[in-house]
C-alpha cells in the first residue's frame, strides 16, 4: 500500500473520506445532480405540509366558540357563569349575560319556554306572570 504525501491515508489511499460519503454541511454545496433534485423534494415536502397545517387551522378556526359567535349566535350566561344551554336552567325576572361577537348584553328573563312545552307567549313558567 502507498502512503499519501501527508502521511495520513484513507480508505482507498486517499486523504480524508470520499466526497460521496461526506455528509452536506451548511454552507457547503452538493453536486449539481444531487441538489436539484433535494431542492424539488424538500420545497414540494415544505408546501405539502404547510397545506396540511393551514387545512388544520381552518378546522380550529371552525370549532372556536368566537367563529360562532361571529356567525351571529350568542352565548348566554347565569349570574353564577354558567353557561345557560336549556331554558329551564333560568325563571322570569332572572338576569342573564348575552355575549355577542362584539361585546355582550345584560339581559332580564320575560319569558321562558321550556322543553316540550308549547312555543309562544303566555305559555310554560310565563302563565304565572299574566295571571
Amino acid at each position: 500500500m502507498r502512503a499519501h504525501a501527508s502521511g495520513s491515508a484513507g480508505p482507498r489511499g486517499r486523504s480524508g473520506p470520499p466526497s460521496s460519503a461526506r455528509p452536506c454541511v451548511t454552507g457547503e454545496s452538493l453536486p449539481a445532480s444531487s441538489g436539484g433534485r433535494l431542492e424539488r423534494a424538500l420545497r414540494g415536502e415544505t408546501a405539502r405540509r404547510r397545506r396540511a397545517v393551514e387545512a388544520l387551522a381552518a378546522r380550529l378556526d371552525g370549532l372556536s366558540p368566537l367563529a360562532c359567535l361571529a356567525r351571529g349566535y350568542a352565548i348566554a350566561v347565569s349570574p353564577s357563569g354558567e353557561v345557560l344551554t336549556r331554558a329551564d336552567r333560568v325563571r322570569i325576572g332572572e338576569r342573564v349575560k348575552v355575549r355577542l361577537h362584539e361585546g355582550s348584553l345584560g339581559c332580564r328573563v320575560e319569558d321562558v319556554d321550556r322543553p316540550g312545552a308549547p312555543a309562544g307567549p303566555g305559555r310554560g313558567e310565563s302563565d304565572a306572570r299574566h295571571a
